[in-house]
């Protein structure tokens, strides 16, 4: 149990210093959406600046596999991203 946590990122919650966009397909079984989700509330209880977009029925090769509109969705949803965190001027 110990290695387990050792290993979990929500270990180091409270040491995030950037934020986050989380894009997280909910029928993903090789990266649960528990686990994010519990990644995602430590971030918002610690006043974090994060995101988490869950899509349904969607699984982890969701960015190449998935329906076209979310595929497009995701894409759009990291421009904007990285146009608010990146490009500030």
């Amino acid at each position: 149990m110990r290695s387990l946590w050792r290993s979990s990122p929500l270990r180091n919650a409270a040491r995030v210093t950037t934020p986050l966009l989380m894009l997280q397909a909910e029928e993903d079984r090789i990266c649960p959406a528990a686990d994010n989700e519990q990644l995602f509330t430590a971030l918002k209880v610690l006043d974090h600046e994060v995101e988490l977009i869950l899509y349904p029925d969607e699984h982890h090769e969701m960015k190449s596999s998935g329906r076209p509109d979310r595929r497009i969705d995701r894409m759009e949803r990291i421009l904007a991203w990285f146009d608010r965190h990146v490009r500030r001027t």
